[in-house]
């Protein structure tokens, strides 16, 4: 079974978002469905992967994070969700988000993130996953993983900077900044001027 695909993430075309392909150094391409969680990008990067066979071939579910993948396949022992839907929940949503959502019992951010999902198969999600929320020694995640609304602000922003930079930002950065702006185009512009700012120190510290 596969697990991670490692490589080059292509776009399959300029209007697809949904999918990507995922070149190995050997050649060799996959297609992974994504739906815009993971952007093409230049350089090497792995994708985990969620498998689903069926007599009509199989598709390959593709997450940024191991954990997405995990919770992704958990998913799909809550009535009602499928392996198609379970990706789709955790790949718009994010994981910080749903954790959040669960917290908090909050299934209209979930209905409303997710076309399909519904309010009865949200009713199920909290009813049957006992999947722990995440132990995490960072306060400022806990934080945001506490606030569903503030979770998907950041993580608009955080695909929002994966396109202008080519590279994902600093998680820790952005979820600091957050404490004090809550709209996400400042966000992103903040995230900006705080990079630069530390690219610059470091340079001068490079210097020194």
């Amino acid at each position: 079974m596969i697990f991670s695909l490692c490589g080059r993430v292509h776009a399959i075309n300029e209007k697809e978002s949904d999918r990507v392909w995922v070149e190995l150094e050997s050649g060799v391409g996959y297609e992974v469905i994504t739906n815009g969680s993971i952007l093409p990008s230049d350089g090497h990067r792995c994708v985990f992967i969620f498998p689903h066979t069926t007599e009509y071939g199989t598709k390959l579910y593709g997450f940024r994070q191991m954990e997405e993948r995990l919770v992704a396949e958990a998913l799909t022992s809550v009535e009602g969700i499928g392996p198609s839907l379970a990706a789709r929940t955790i790949q718009k949503v994010g994981l910080v988000a749903f954790y959040a959502c669960l917290r908090t019992k909050d299934s209209k951010q979930l209905t409303r993130s997710v076309p399909g999902l519904g309010s009865k198969r949200v009713d199920n999600i909290f009813r049957s996953f006992v999947s722990p929320l995440p132990d995490t020694s960072d306060p400022s995640e806990a934080a945001a993983a506490s606030k569903p609304e503030l979770a998907k602000v950041i993580s608009d922003a955080e695909t929002a900077l994966a396109v202008l930079l080519g590279k994902y930002p600093d998680r820790t950065l952005l979820i600091q900044l957050s404490d004090e702006i809550t709209d996400g185009e400042k966000l992103v512009t903040a995230y900006l001027r705080a990079s630069r700012a530390g690219g610059a120190e470091d340079s001068l510290g490079g210097a020194g």
